[in-house]
């Protein structure tokens, strides 16, 4: 017989890399659309998170991200208002990471992630092409730069049936 195999991407959380260094690494063409890029109040949560006043502005950015042109990631971030100029470019295939290490010589050192499930809604349900309240993983993140200074609070949600996540604990020898 013959069986389609769906594209399946890992996350090794033993290295810190961009979504589009993952794909690539992987074999895959990574890809992504810009759904939101604007100022927004930043509540008390993000606002602590990100070593900022609660109510100061921040920039929220919302992309859906591919893999081999298939929808598997929808990225929620919220960033300092230091890094407005974000505002200016639109993320679609490009890397936020390589960007940020161009323009402002800014390097992500550190990640602290919380990994959830949860259930997709309707517009994740449309984004990511599953049907609502399909399982979805959850990764709740703070990523720091070189300095030690947050650089974005935010949510991932992936498509488990796309998605691995590899965990090593511990010390390897």
């Amino acid at each position: 017989g013959t069986f389609v195999r769906k594209t399946q991407l890992t996350r090794d959380s033993r290295t810190l890399s961009s979504f589009t260094e993952s794909c690539k690494n992987q074999g895959l063409v990574p890809g992504g659309r810009m759904l939101e890029n604007n100022l927004v109040a930043l509540n008390s949560k993000i606002a602590r998170n990100l070593g900022q006043i609660p109510g100061s502005q921040g920039i929220y950015m919302s992309r859906l991200r591919y893999a081999d042109q298939k929808p598997v990631i929808i990225e929620r971030n919220y960033f300092p208002i230091k890094y407005s100029f974000l505002l200016e470019e639109t993320f679609n295939d490009d890397s936020l990471f390589e960007y940020l290490w161009k323009k402002a010589q800014v390097v992500v050192t550190c990640s602290d992630k919380v990994i959830e499930l949860c259930h997709a809604t309707q517009m994740e349900g449309e984004l990511l092409q599953i049907p609502k309240n399909s399982p979805l993983i959850l990764v709740k993140s703070t990523a720091y730069i070189q300095t030690g200074e947050p650089l974005y609070v935010g949510t991932q949600v992936m498509n488990g049936e796309n998605f691995t996540l590899q965990i090593t604990q511990g010390t390897i020898l």
